[in-house]
């Protein structure tokens, strides 16, 4: 789907994914999770920048590094638009072009993604082949739970199905695939730290939906204790 109505783009907590910029074609793509239409979940989006002129990207974070969008905003004259994206880190990105839209697909699957394939492992396993169907095929909003979970155990695909695993996580702390209460909780808290230091902003939130939900989990262990 494509919108140019500026005014109704909501980019405000948006996880910047990366800018792409081709130079021959003079095309900045910018990458980002964001709520669309009012959604409680994040959509993969692009803004697309066409015959760019101008580009600055600082990164000095003075207000502390963070990925996410605070707000965009976009003026037009003489043809050519004027479009400032506002960090949360403080950093303004700042573009000149003469064309600008907002291209979404609720339905893309990691392969397309990333565009690239998941071969088929030489060892197969129903575990491996089961990743690689979910990764080439299947549209990351239309993971269950228990896919989320699968998925992120191989550390597969974590700058997408993290923050859909944590909004799961926040509507249910104890939300579970086909293990056991609380499996996808594990499984995202079992994530490496290199990831969490890159996405400071997702570990606060899933840190603040433990402690706001600490008393459920901590009856939970009480029930589960062999010793009562």
């Amino acid at each position: 789907m494509n919108r140019t109505d500026f005014n109704k783009w909501n980019l405000h907590d948006a996880k910047l994914l990366g800018i792409e910029i081709s130079w021959d074609e003079k095309i900045v793509n910018i990458s980002c999770l964001a709520f669309i239409n009012d959604s409680i979940t994040t959509t993969l989006s692009k803004i697309i920048l066409t015959n760019v002129q101008d580009i600055l990207i600082p990164h000095r974070a003075p207000c502390g590094d963070s990925d996410y969008i605070d707000e965009i905003r976009i003026t037009e004259k003489g043809g050519k638009y004027s479009t400032l994206l506002q960090m949360i880190s403080g950093d303004t990105l700042a573009f000149t072009c003469e064309g600008i839209s907002l291209n979404y697909n609720e339905s893309k699957s990691l392969r397309s993604i990333y565009n690239n394939v998941l071969e088929n492992p030489k060892f197969k396993s129903s575990l491996t082949l089961k990743c690689t169907n979910l990764y080439n095929t299947k549209p990351i909003l239309d993971y269950t739970v228990e896919e989320l979970r699968i998925m992120i155990g191989q550390k597969i695909g974590l700058d997408y199905l993290v923050p859909l695993a944590i909004e799961e996580i926040e509507a249910n702390i104890l939300v579970e695939g086909d293990l056991y209460p609380g499996d996808l909780l594990n499984s995202v808290l079992n994530i490496p730290e290199d990831y969490w230091k890159n996405n400071k902003e997702l570990k606060e939130r899933l840190h603040n939906t433990i402690t706001e939900q600490y008393e459920q989990i901590s009856k939970l262990i009480n029930t589960l204790d062999p010793k009562r």
